[in-house]
């Protein structure tokens, strides 16, 4: 699951709408934009690893364009955030989901030479055949995620009493759903 994915999934909660401190769709693709990408994979693309096809495997690994369009939204986001009256747990939930630290190292891990080469391996032998069908379960887990995450976003459990221990539930129980 990326960030992307679960960033794209708050846009569509309606409560978290209701400020300025939002992800606008646009951002993603302004911030793309900025660093000479033209166009952002679908989200479920391929087997739905956030960087596009198993064929997008080299351009990711030689610019780690994905992780810089996570850190040019979050900082468009949190410079529309700062100085507002926007939430503790607003701003915590984009401090979580825009936290590219899992996905910079595992960038490092399969963009070593040795990784790369045996990554290359799988991918001509057993991944690209078998992309277009796993793209289905891809885009079903996907909707999964998003009920489940929409679900989570407009439960407030009554044993919470402040914002930040319900972005510190949010961050637990989303945790679990992306397995991170």
């Amino acid at each position: 699951m990326t960030i992307m994915r679960l960033a794209l999934m708050f846009l569509h909660i309606p409560w978290l709408a209701a400020t300025q401190c939002e992800l606008v769709s646009s951002d993603l693709d302004d911030c793309a934009h900025q660093l000479g990408m033209t166009k952002l994979p679908n989200n479920s693309e391929g087997f739905g690893f956030g960087f596009g096809s198993v064929q997008d495997v080299e351009l990711m690994c030689r610019t780690r364009w994905h992780l810089k369009v996570y850190v040019c939204a979050h900082q468009t986001i949190t410079s529309r955030c700062t100085g507002g009256r926007d939430s503790q747990f607003r701003t915590a939930m984009w401090e979580f989901i825009f936290d590219t630290t899992r996905y910079a190292r595992a960038a490092t891990y399969l963009c070593r030479a040795h990784n790369l080469k045996i990554f290359r391996f799988h991918r001509d032998s057993c991944l690209l055949p078998h992309e277009s069908r796993v793209q289905n379960c891809s885009e079903a887990y996907m909707a999964f995620v998003f009920a489940a995450t929409k679900q989570l976003a407009t439960h407030n459990p009554s044993h919470l009493t402040d914002e930040a221990a319900y972005a510190d539930y949010m961050k637990v129980e989303l945790t679990k759903m992306y397995c991170l």
